[in-house]
């Protein structure tokens, strides 16, 4: 693997050092000519991302250029090039060699550049999520939740849209729904070894966090925001707990309530909550006060204890 190769040479030397044949292109301000060394010219006319070299030595080089060569290709609307693509699936276990904070730089710019969900498809493709992800992968080959494949496709075409608006952006959130029912499916382990159901999720959360960051580095201020939002989760659907309405001012409030609104989309939590939680929204302090007191459990009236009989004689009347 290259650890370093930043020297100067002559514009051919650099062209040749570059990954791919349309990333070596110079353009010449002097006459407004594009020289080009590699043949770039001939594979952007026919919409082609060819690696320069042989592939294999080249990934092998920098197993990073495998993610780079997707990317670019789903951004740019160009095809893998055949001996391009042939040698990334057998290659793809070379990214577990990559330092994971890379990998948390890298992530970013395959999911936050407003084509996650084709990037999402290609990756998949050539088996380049299974050492990025290996938990979701996990659950969605094991199929638990038949709808989990659906809830992933919907959170990558909602950052999609959100990109497209010039919305902001946690990547927290994208990551708390990639390993969510990795957290479903651990929790409800523990809950079967006898763990009460609050404990189960904070300890299914530190493990899937734990074994996540292995591969990505997610910082711990992001880890703590998925946390937030998969704890919010519980408050959501059941509509219980002090102070109901503080809710609404949680600062993981909103990412919470579109978390839940992807889940309400396949069906795991009832449409009609979701709806609750929108119109609470919509609708002044008192009538908020109004829908958290129709929905507050009702508590039955407690009965005053029946007074219990004493055990002294009775007292003499004094006619005895």
């Amino acid at each position: 693997m290259i650890l370093r190769d930043n020297v100067f040479g002559t514009i051919e030397e650099d062209a040749i050092r570059r990954d791919f044949t349309v990333n070596s292109l110079y353009y010449d301000i002097a006459d407004f000519s594009v020289h080009d060394f590699c043949d770039g010219m001939a594979d952007l006319d026919n919409r082609l991302m060819r690696i320069i070299g042989d592939p294999e030595t080249r990934y092998q080089e920098d197993p990073v250029r495998m993610l780079r060569a997707i990317r670019l290709a789903v951004k740019l609307n160009l095809q893998l090039e055949e001996e391009t693509a042939k040698p990334l699936k057998e290659l793809s276990v070379l990214l577990k060699d990559i330092p994971s904070a890379r990998l948390w730089d890298e992530s970013h710019k395959l999911f936050l550049s407003g084509h996650s969900a084709n990037t999402f498809s290609q990756l998949e493709k050539y088996q380049l999520l299974i050492p990025l992800l290996p938990q979701m992968c996990e659950a969605l080959e094991t199929n638990n939740n038949e709808k989990f494949r659906d809830f992933i496709q919907a959170a990558l075409d909602n950052t999609d849209k959100r990109i497209r608006q010039n919305k902001s952006l946690n990547p927290a959130f994208l990551y708390a729904c990639f390993l969510w029912q990795s957290v479903r499916d651990i929790a409800s382990t523990n809950r079967s070894n006898g763990l009460h159901a609050a404990e189960a999720m904070l300890k299914a959360q530190a493990t899937v966090l734990g074994i996540q960051t292995k591969s990505i580095a997610i910082p711990k201020r992001f880890t703590q925001v998925i946390r937030e939002i998969w704890s919010m989760q519980h408050r959501l659907d059941t509509r219980r707990g002090k102070n109901l309405a503080s809710i609404l001012t949680h600062p993981r409030f909103r990412a919470s309530y579109d978390f839940m609104l992807l889940r309400a989309g396949i069906g795991e939590v009832n449409s009609s909550l979701a709806d609750w939680w929108t119109q609470i929204q919509k609708v002044d302090t008192e009538h908020q006060v109004k829908m958290i007191k129709d929905v507050a459990p009702k508590h039955r009236q407690r009965r005053k204890p029946r007074k219990k009989p004493t055990n002294k004689p009775p007292t003499s009347d004094g006619n005895s």
